[in-house]
């Protein structure tokens, strides 16, 4: 729990869709309380600008943190608001298999062609529409997030130039790792601050790797289009490599570093106990005062 906030720094969150923010935005909620707030454009596909940021958070002062899935780099840097960015990056293949399984089975927006296609269409058939329908939906999406218009280099350059710059850098298979550094980077700022976590709007086993799932994906789509969206996706695995490097480096950085890992899994696995031993006796509690005539029980599985 934070125990001060005695400084005008704004925690901003760049969610890029299906890359584990659902859990980031969760712990920024619980840490920030009223404080904590999202920002969205008008439209489903509104892109908002640093300028747009400024804006905002001169309009709301005492906003200590913010997420979005409209916001697109660069970030106010060296300016009078100082802002500590967050962004989340994944292997851009293992992305588009989740991104594919929410719209499947869990998204619901009757006028999105996607969500369309995603039900009547096998994957196969699905990754060959977007290709041929909609390329920029499924082909280095993380690269455009990070990379300005106005820089003259091309996406790619732009974006690995971003890396460096971004306060709270992390990858999907280095959560834990990611996070905990992000405690350690935010204590002077923010202190008493945790990211200990409970996954929200899981698609996958948390305890499933990167190579598993990428051949579970490679044996969905077939040899031939797997290695199509692979050379499609070709500045967005450089781009995942390049930030994974960087979280490793930061990680390794903190004395101890292994021994802090452990106790933050600690927490988890705490936090982790205490929901499941307060989910059952709520259901308990439901089912001994449960008025007979008129109890339904229904089940809701997941978080997401």
């Amino acid at each position: 729990m934070i125990q001060e906030m005695d400084n005008h720094a704004v925690v901003v969150h760049y969610h890029i869709f299906k890359n584990g923010g659902s859990t980031i935005d969760y712990v920024l909620e619980r840490e920030f309380h009223s404080h904590f707030t999202t920002l969205h454009g008008p439209q489903s596909t509104s892109w908002l600008n640093k300028s747009d940021l400024r804006d905002f958070l001169v309009a709301h002062p005492l906003i200590r943190a913010v997420s979005s899935h409209h916001l697109r780099y660069p970030t106010i840097r060296d300016e009078d608001i100082q802002v500590i960015d967050i962004c989340m990056l994944r292997h851009p293949l293992d992305r588009l298999r989740s991104v594919y399984q929410y719209m499947r089975h869990r998204h619901a927006v009757e006028d999105d062609p996607l969500w369309k296609a995603s039900k009547e269409l096998s994957a196969p058939d699905f990754f060959r529409y977007c290709l041929e329908k909609h390329p920029a939906w499924v082909r280095n999406v993380q690269v455009d997030w990070l990379s300005s218009e106005d820089d003259h280099r091309s996406r790619l350059e732009s974006a690995l130039a971003e890396l460096p710059n971004i306060a709270l850098m992390g990858t999907l298979d280095l959560y834990d790792e990611s996070l905990v550094t992000w405690e350690y980077i935010l204590a002077p700022l923010f202190p008493g601050i945790s990211f200990h976590y409970l996954p929200q709007n899981m698609t996958q086993s948390p305890w499933s790797g990167l190579s598993e799932r990428l051949e579970r994906f490679r044996q969905l789509c077939g040899k031939d289009l797997f290695d199509e969206l692979l050379i499609a996706n070709a500045d967005g695995v450089q781009l995942f490599e390049a930030a994974s490097a960087i979280v490793k480096a930061r990680f390794k950085e903190r004395e101890d570093a292994e021994h802090w890992l452990e106790e933050f899994r600690e927490r988890n696995r705490r936090l982790e106990y205490q929901s499941r031993t307060s989910l059952r006796a709520r259901v308990r509690n439901r089912l001994l005062n449960r008025n007979p005539p008129d109890f339904t029980f229904t089940s809701t599985g997941g978080a997401k």
